[in-house]
């Protein structure tokens, strides 16, 4: 897609303009938990797991630059904390989407070899967007909320992969 060639391109651009100030620079993909989805037919939004694969193949032709995934594991339900019940969220390579019940999927996703990096090592990865909501202030839905985020705690410690995590935009 031409957005994945302007894409590819700015991220080039960023991480060699970043590298001039820091030799450890580098840039990050943001993409959303929907893994493996239909690409719109307008252009106005690709899988990630497309999007991936897309930008492996450019930095392969193109040459290779350092640039890791932003992935943002939101629940399945954008209003319902209990991400552990998403049912959309397997633990398989087509599961339609990555959240925190199934982040395991995103590592294996990295591992393959067309996605190491030169020195055949697996991009970083941070979660650079990740909350929970609720639908109203009360006390059940506060206790939902801290659930969803020890939950998170839980599968973070579990996980050796994700160098980053960013609590962002709780309702």
């Amino acid at each position: 897609p031409l957005l994945m060639d302007h894409y590819a391109r700015s991220m080039r651009i960023a991480a060699l303009q970043a590298q001039s100030f820091n030799p450890h620079a580098q840039v990050f993909i943001s993409l959303t938990h929907h893994w493996n989805v239909a690409d719109d037919p307008r252009g106005r939004t690709y899988s990630p797991r497309r999007m991936l694969d897309w930008l492996a193949r450019d930095t392969k032709a193109e040459g290779e630059f350092p640039w890791g995934v932003a992935y943002h594991p939101y629940p399945e339900n954008l209003f319902n904390p209990r991400t552990w019940d998403d049912p959309n969220a397997t633990d398989d390579d087509q599961t339609r989407l990555i959240t925190m019940k199934n982040l395991q999927v995103l590592k294996r996703y990295l591992q393959q070899p067309q996605l190491l990096d030169s020195a055949g090592q697996q991009r970083s990865v941070l979660l650079s967007e990740q909350g929970y909501h609720t639908a109203d202030y009360s006390q059940a839905a506060q206790e939902l909320q801290v659930q969803a985020i020890r939950y998170t705690w839980q599968r973070l410690r579990e996980t050796d992969f994700v160098m980053a995590y960013d609590y962002h935009r709780w309702v």
